[in-house]
């Protein structure tokens, strides 16, 4: 009987096999394991363990894999919901700005200037008294008493 690419092989079935199952060479580690085992229990490529072993081997390499596919995966569904969103808010943030443009406007236009001046002016002297406030906040919480 010749040996084809699809047949076992007594020095290569077993690994073969699970590579062409895993659809990817195996590392040295892993090759050494399998054939160790294969040595080890002494099943050669023609014994009807070898498709024992591939199958628990391969759900075994699943098993073993399976952290770093769902953190890749997972990564990539981040990504696109984090795309997706940026995306939506930047619409969103658009529309807001585009429909209350004209009210605030309007508004701007009623208050006469001197009233526009202390606008801005209380609006930074609330904006300095908060900034003071968390500065003081956290001063008291970075040097404990």
């Amino acid at each position: 009987m010749e040996d084809s690419e699809d047949e076992l092989n007594p020095q290569t079935g077993l690994i073969k096999a699970v590579e062409k199952i895993l659809e990817r060479k195996l590392t040295s580690d892993e090759a050494t394991m399998w054939a160790n085992v294969q040595e080890t229990y002494g099943i050669s490529d023609d014994d009807p363990l070898v498709i024992v072993l591939v199958m628990l081997g391969v759900h075994a390499q699943l098993a073993k894999d399976l952290p770093l596919t769902l953190r890749k995966v997972s990564t990539e569904i981040v990504e696109a919901h984090r795309a997706t969103l940026a995306a939506q808010s930047g619409v969103i943030a658009k529309d807001l700005i585009r429909s209350i443009a004209p009210s605030l406007a309007n508004e701007m236009r009623i208050i006469s200037a001197p009233a526009k001046l202390k606008f801005w002016i209380g609006l930074v002297a609330a904006q300095v008294l908060t900034g003071a406030t968390v500065a003081w906040v956290m001063f008291k919480w970075l040097i404990p008493h």
